[in-house]
């Protein structure tokens, strides 16, 4: 008796220990790790995370940090399992660096998590040291505007000018200033505009466990109003430039000019002109479905800040008074043709008939003149009949026979027909595999010696080896193979099962379908780095070396197969290798004297390198242009979004250090972390 109830009170002890715990969160006390002071361990932390314990021997001021490559966080528990702090990191691929006073001989728990979905425990290095506190900040001089725009908050909170002292736990002092940013001791300052517990606008400042909030008086907007100039007019024949968004309602895609005038007028009587794409927070925008755009004289509104203007946009009627179809293309459809349509799993087939070998018609104009067009005259791999936009509508049906094409033309409808019939195949088969019957995945299959039959319901047959006579690729978001086959062509994608997640091989012709599981797909090796050699737009002979996490590395000499640009700066390729079928875009920049930055490739899975080129004029982040990225950097660029100076040319695109095409208070807050060195590159 005496033993059992010695076991029950040893469970109770463990239950009661166990009620303090986060449900499902800490595994048993005795699997913890105890952190030494200033020794630096390895960790392993997978998707349940990493739960250690630290026990100070002095009461003080304690900084927990990481030493990894990915994006770890911390977060710090007493003895009950209260949580007294979290610390994360500033950005992507951070350590964390927490800060935080403990107390002689208690015992503290520290749960050790990465951002992110993590498949697998990934190793890093953490530890903990003594350091000093930051025990009061003492705001010395306040930003010299404390005043914010009405409505924009925080848009235009300017904390330029601030000064504070930070008095340390040892009771040395600590000077800072928002220009000159950097550290407090161990302390990250973070700043940020918010609103306070009585709706004011205000400027916080954290730095530890302190936070203080300068609060900024509401004035009006002293912007007037702003108004729209531009030389290029933007103006559309209907129905051309966009897409159906019903039967009814077409929208149209516009883009703002390059050489488009913002003038802004303030309410001091001054004004300023810029060019649209030089302003930060500015917008243009307008619901073309709940107010589609309409033959003659429409609009878009564009906002700068409280200010409005509308841009004018001209729908063109239809230039013809009459249009006559000659001849209608010559091709016959096939019902379930891969080629020129999808079939779904209900049996619905969306044919596009995009295919204008055969077509004629004539239109007449206003003033009796005719002008017929025909085979010539269509450019259909850009969509464009006489140098101008068309489109072919989308036919849905579930059988064959004869149907209405509606083909749009600088606002005309012109309606012809075509006939969809049924497949004369039986059915695909392979006599015989690739020779490279097993791909890894990344690349698509190269089906170089394969034998594939095609079996007609008349009985005859016809079969083809793939090889460079017979074989040809093309990419449209995905590699197509096609093997010609007789008269016909086979098509073969690369498809996953969605149930699954194995990849297997999709051959199609005329509608008939073979899933094909003679290629065998393996799991990539992974990847540490991606270079190249003799990179240019078209991506040809280029050369790519790749190193794996086993340390192997490979050298890859790109066969491209096929190749086209789908923006003036932007390419899709695939190329053969010896890999198999590999897929690849180029992405071309250039300054905006159109001198050559260099090239990104973006390569398997989006693992990708900036190719070596000439370097750009400018350093990213060194806004005034002196060489170095120092405070006055960040403070121009902080006047620029004041509008008390205008960045142009290299001093514009030095400050964009986030990349996302707009000059904002992120840029000048990386500008600030980069001086302290809180971050090594933007």
């Amino acid at each position: 008796m005496r033993k059992l109830k010695k076991m029950l009170a040893v469970l109770l002890v463990m239950i009661m220990l166990m009620s303090t715990l986060p449900m499902g969160t800490f595994s048993a006390l005795s699997l913890f790790d105890e952190l030494q002071l200033d020794t630096v361990v390895d960790v392993e932390v997978g998707k349940l995370g990493k739960t250690v314990s630290f026990t100070p021997d002095e009461d003080g001021f304690y900084r927990f940090y990481s030493i990894s490559e990915y994006d770890p966080e911390i977060t710090l528990y007493d003895s009950t399992w209260r949580q007294i702090a979290y610390g994360s990191d500033f950005g992507e691929s951070c350590d964390f660096n927490l800060v935080v006073e403990l107390s002689a001989g208690k015992k503290y728990y520290a749960k050790i998590e990465l951002y992110g979905e993590i498949e697998e425990k990934l190793p890093f290095q953490i530890g903990v040291e003594e350091t000093l506190g930051v025990t009061a900040m003492e705001i010395t001089q306040f930003p010299y505007n404390m005043n914010v725009m009405e409505g924009f908050e925080y848009d235009t909170t300017d904390p330029t000018g601030l000064e504070i002292v930070f008095t340390l736990s040892d009771g040395s002092t600590v000077d800072w200033t928002y220009e000159e940013y950097g550290l407090v001791g161990e302390y990250e300052v973070y700043t940020y505009p918010d609103m306070n517990a009585d709706e004011q606008p205000c400027f916080v400042i954290e730095c530890g466990d302190l936070r203080e909030e300068i609060i900024y008086t509401v004035v009006e907007s002293p912007i007037e109003s702003i108004e729209y100039s531009c030389e290029t007019p933007i103006e559309f024949y209907e129905h051309s430039g966009g897409y159906f968004v019903d039967d009814e309602t077409y929208e149209y895609f516009y883009t703002i000019p390059e050489d488009a005038v913002i003038t802004i007028y303030y309410t001091d009587g001054t004004s300023e002109a810029f060019n649209f794409y030089e302003l930060a927070n500015i917008f243009d925008y307008h619901n073309q479905e709940e107010e589609p755009w309409t033959v003659g004289e429409n609009y878009f509104t564009i906002s700068y800040y409280n200010a409005e203007t509308t841009v004018p946009v001209t729908i063109l009627p239809s230039p013809f008074v009459n249009v006559t179809v000659n001849s209608a293309p010559s091709r016959d459809y096939v019902f379930g043709d891969y080629d020129h349509g999808y079939l779904d799993e209900n049996g619905l087939y969306t044919l596009w008939a995009t295919d204008l070998t055969g077509l004629s018609f004539t239109v007449e104009y206003e003033d009796g003149t005719t002008q017929t067009f025909d085979d010539d005259d269509f450019d259909i791999e850009n969509m464009l009949i006489d140098g101008y936009e068309f489109f072919v509508n989308d036919i849905d049906m579930t059988e064959c026979g004869v149907y209405d094409v509606v083909l749009c033309y600088k606002g005309e409808e012109i309606t012809y027909q075509v006939d969809v019939i049924e497949t004369d195949i039986e059915s695909i088969e392979v006599l015989k595999a690739p020779d490279k019957a097993e791909c890894e995945y990344g690349y698509y299959a190269d089906f170089t010696g394969a034998v594939v039959k095609i079996n007609y319901k008349d009985g005859t047959s016809a079969q083809a080896t793939a090889d460079e006579n017979t074989m040809s690729y093309t990419y449209d978001g995905a590699v197509i193979c096609r093997i010609k086959v007789g008269d016909d062509y086979v098509s073969i994608f690369n498809e996953e099962d969605m149930e699954t997640g194995e990849r297997h091989d999709y051959l199609t012709c005329k509608g008939v379908g073979l899933v094909y599981y003679g290629v065998t797909y393996t799991e990539r090796r992974e990847i540490a780095s991606i270079t190249a050699d003799n990179v240019t737009m078209s991506g040809y002979d280029m050369v790519v070396s790749i190193e794996y996490a086993d340390g192997s590395t490979e050298e890859l000499t790109l066969d491209v197969i096929c190749s086209f640009t789908i923006l003036e700066q932007y390419t899709e390729a695939c190329a053969m290798t010896e890999n198999g079928v590999l897929v690849f875009s180029i992405e071309k920049w250039e300054e905006p004297t159109g001198e050559l930055m260099g090239y990104n490739v973006y390569i398997l899975d989006n693992e990708y390198f900036t190719s070596e080129s000439p370097a750009p004029s400018f350093i990213l982040g060194d806004v005034d242009g002196d060489g170095e990225v120092a405070i006055m950097d960040a403070t121009m660029v902080q006047r620029h979004m004041a509008h008390k100076d205008t960045l142009e040319g290299d001093a514009l695109l030095a400050a964009d250090t986030d990349g996302d095409g707009e000059i904002a208070i992120i840029d000048a807050t990386f500008i600030q972390r980069f001086v302290a060195n809180i971050i090594d590159e933007f």
